[in-house]
């Protein structure tokens, strides 16, 4: 899988615009990182969230478990 450009665009530009959605990318991971770390929870509610956490990076992480082409799963490209 490769990165369109409006995306490198914005992970690498250097004009006010992408600069501008790093800023604001970077905050909102820090508040929810924020809230995930002071949100009161059981062991139980806390290995739930632990395991979907693991879940959802398995499942978006490019050699994944799960297949994204459907055809040709295990694959590394």
């Amino acid at each position: 899988m490769t990165a369109t450009g409006l995306w490198q665009n914005i992970g690498a530009g250097e004009n006010i615009l992408t600069k501008f959605l790093r800023l604001v990318f970077l905050l909102a991971a820090g508040v929810v990182f924020y809230f995930l770390a002071v949100l009161p929870l059981s062991w139980p509610q806390q290995a739930v969230l632990g395991l979907l956490t693991l879940l959802m990076a398995t499942a978006t992480a490019p050699t994944g478990i799960f297949p994204t082409d459907g055809l040709r799963p295990f694959t590394v490209p």
